[in-house]
């Protein structure tokens, strides 16, 4: 529920939930990728990988937060 100008309660619309839900679930991916692969890493290069998924995954989790809080006549990007 977001709340309208005059204070009231509104509810989401079906779009901004579903954006919700695919950038979560591809922060979910990613970390769970990059957890993976950091857990059997040996080489320098494979750490760096695992690290930069898991800062992809940081980064959905972080634009899933931003479209949830996101009014729905705003522009998205």
């Amino acid at each position: 529920m977001t709340m309208g100008t005059n204070g009231q309660a509104q509810p989401r619309s079906r779009r901004a939930r579903r954006d919700t839900i695919m950038w979560a679930l591809g922060g979910v991916l990613f970390a769970s990728a990059g957890t993976t692969s950091l857990m059997k890493a040996d080489a320098r290069h494979l750490v760096a990988g695992s690290c930069i998924l898991l800062i992809a995954a940081a980064l959905f989790v972080a634009r899933a937060i931003i479209s949830l809080r996101r009014d729905d006549d705003a522009n998205s990007w």
